[in-house]
């Protein structure tokens, strides 16, 4: 597998594969294929690069606090590194299954000085169903971005496990999660069964020039944010939260996407073809 730069790291497992390279002061993360699945600016590791961790940023501006994040997916911790950088007395804990992805982002994408999260070895659906009580926090936001080589992994694809992220959110919580669209079923398949978990709460965010788009819901009201403290936010994050709050659609005011989502819930959940 050729790749441009400098190839830092790559191990393997079984069937697996998860390689480090570096592009001038840019620290890649790819997997089996040439996708980069995470960046990292060597000289400010707290700083986000890609534009869909930047917009999943939006549900800060409908929490109170951050004191408890909950990473469904480690990746390369690019949101791990942004907590404890914007807010170091923050919480950060994660889920990510694949035991190379938890050693690589320890071994090469978390500088000397900087907190490396609490990390669960388990997938995402398994976490949240079945980890001990003693492991459950009430999480201010859930952040949901699990992709293999292929594609989105299977937690998108399951209603319990977003119920049950809807269910460990603190009074007020958000969850963001990343959905792919350049496989246009497993996309609608995805948003049908969050429809079905977050009903009305459910909300989408594109991200502009990329093939994702972050389907937003949980527990705070967007009609009634803080404009001041969405403001206070944007400066101190340098993030446009104020824009990325424009963008956000509630998934019912989307008409025909509305109308073919209740006919796929139809055919999936009350025993039709699609089961």
């Amino acid at each position: 597998m050729a790749m441009d730069g400098q190839m830092i790291c790559r191990l393997s497992r079984l069937n697996q594969q998860v390689v480090v390279v570096d592009q001038g002061p840019i620290r890649l993360l790819h997997f089996d294929s040439r996708l980069v699945q995470s960046r990292m600016d060597l000289r400010e590791p707290g700083r986000l690069l890609a534009e869909y961790t930047k917009r999943m940023l939006v549900g800060l501006a409908g929490v109170n606090q951050v004191k408890r994040v909950l990473l469904v997916g480690l990746g390369g911790g690019s949101l791990a590194r942004f907590f404890h950088h914007h807010f170091p007395s923050c919480q950060v804990e994660a889920v990510e299954p694949n035991p190379l992805v938890i050693q690589v982002a320890r071994d090469y994408f978390f500088p000397p000085g900087w907190f490396f999260p609490l990390v669960h070895q388990q997938d995402g659906l398994t976490f949240i169903k079945q980890a001990p009580l003693s492991l459950f926090r009430d999480y201010d936001l859930i952040f949901v971005d699990v992709f293999t080589d292929t594609g989105m992994a299977p937690p998108v694809f399951s209603t319990d496990f977003f119920q049950g992220c809807l269910g460990r959110l603190a009074a007020g919580g958000v969850v963001m999660v990343n959905l792919g669209t350049s496989n246009q079923e497993d996309y609608r398949q995805a948003l049908g069964v969050m429809l079905h978990a977050f009903g009305d709460s459910l909300h989408l965010l594109k991200v502009v020039g990329t093939g994702n788009v972050i389907g937003v819901a949980g527990r705070t009201s967007w009609s009634a944010l803080s404009r001041e403290r969405v403001y206070r936010l944007q400066r101190q994050l340098d993030i446009p939260l104020a824009d990325y709050l424009l963008d956000l659609q509630p998934v019912r005011q989307t008409n025909l996407l509305w109308r073919w989502m209740q006919a796929w819930k139809r055919r999936t959940f009350h025993g039709g073809a699609d089961s």
